[in-house]
């Protein structure tokens, strides 16, 4: 039977969240936490080492015989985990969005944005260890399509990798991305992804 309390990192956020001076080895194995720690009220996931984390709303200007994308980015050698949980596309023509994974790396790399202010500023802002990257000089989609929306001028395609199917959260281990494209040559793209990430340990980034 899983025990909470023989796990590091969930035994550190039940020190942390609830201030108690837990001894793990004084437990008897059939002992367990009285809460669900892995669905734990959202100011406490911090604690357990997941940082949300949103791109904030990106603008992606159009260029003649190309597409537009955001992209997300797990930065190689970063030690974490990058769970995208979905995007928001503000449609200003009507036209095809995809997703994909795996695609060709874009330009200049931003920070993205903590969704808790119990993150530390960096410059200013308060930053997460993931990016995001944006692009224009493509004239095509690259990388392996997970999602499409296609939608009429004005609405918004919402890609909610939350809801429990047939779509699912897309998990980045290091050196790895993901990204929304405007499938329409020669169209901006607004939008912003949402997600979080936490440590990993060396185990989970290769299987066996």
């Amino acid at each position: 039977m899983f025990n909470e309390f023989q796990n590091p990192r969930l035994a550190e956020a039940l020190r942390r969240a609830y201030g108690e001076q837990l001894e793990i080895s004084t437990f008897a194995p059939e002992l367990a936490a009285h809460i669900i720690l892995e669905n734990d009220r959202f100011e406490n996931r911090l604690l357990q080492g997941l940082r949300y984390w949103t791109t904030g709303n990106v603008i992606i200007t159009a260029s003649v015989g190309n597409v537009s994308r955001i992209q997300i980015h797990n930065p190689p050698s970063s030690g974490i985990l990058v769970i995208v949980e979905g995007f928001v596309v503000r449609a200003a023509v009507g036209t095809d969005y995809v997703v994909t994974r795996d695609g060709a790396l874009a330009g200049t790399p931003t920070a993205n944005l903590a969704t808790d202010t119990r993150i530390p500023p960096s410059a200013a802002s308060r930053k997460v260890a993931s990016l995001n990257r944006i692009d224009n000089s493509l004239p095509a989609l690259s990388g392996e399509i997970m999602s499409r929306r296609t939608v009429v001028a004005g609405q918004d395609a919402i890609f909610n990798f939350l809801e429990g199917g047939p779509e699912q959260p897309l998990v980045l281990v290091p050196n790895t991305v993901c990204e929304v494209i405007n499938n329409t040559q020669n169209s901006a793209l607004t939008a912003l992804g949402f997600g979080y990430e936490r440590q990993a340990r060396p185990e989970e980034l290769v299987l066996t």
